[in-house]
């Protein structure tokens, strides 16, 4: 953990996202974000640049909210993404239930990875489903990926490879 001097050495702003994701993650305890944020000298523009940049945006929001020194115009972008965030990711979990469904139904063992497992395990509690998510990751046996992988293309899914040869997939995911 960081220690309280290179905290208090940190820039204002810095230290606003600092404190954002730990009150996000719980990973302190109760985070008091209120003497930071009440400060009239935070440069707004830049808080919401490192928002974005760590993707937390969408997280931070139903807590700086009830700030009066944010704008209206940057609580409405917040709130922006912090809906945007909901509906996507409830399109996802869609998409994933499905496919979880299906996988069951064909006796493939699957572990949920990355943001759809913090969903299922609900480790950011009421905000799981506003954690960004671009998509849907699962940990398959190797020896399942031919079956899993016409399960997917008859569900409508396609392969994208990026540019890169099937192969290069293979190799580096599968050690």
């Amino acid at each position: 953990m960081l220690g309280n001097k290179f905290i208090q050495g940190m820039p204002l702003e810095a230290r606003v996202v600092l404190l954002a994701a730990r009150s996000v993650s719980g990973s302190n305890g109760e985070v008091e974000l209120d003497p930071v944020l009440s400060n009239a000298d935070i440069n707004w523009g830049t808080i919401r640049s490192y928002l974005d940049y760590h993707d937390l945006s969408s997280l931070v929001y139903p807590d700086f909210r009830k700030y009066s020194l944010i704008s209206n115009a940057g609580i409405k972008s917040l709130e922006n993404v912090y809906y945007y965030c909901l509906f996507y990711n409830s399109l996802l979990w869609h998409e994933f239930v499905m496919v979880a469904t299906i996988l069951k139904e064909n006796s493939i063992v699957f572990t949920p990875l990355k943001g759809v497992a913090f969903i299922a395990e609900r480790l950011y509690k009421e905000r799981s489903f506003s954690r960004p998510m671009c998509d849907i990751d699962l940990l398959i046996k190797k020896e399942d990926l031919g079956f899993v992988e016409t399960i997917m293309e008859g569900l409508g899914y396609s392969k994208n490879t990026h540019g890169l040869k099937e192969d290069y997939w293979k190799n580096h995911h599968f050690q």
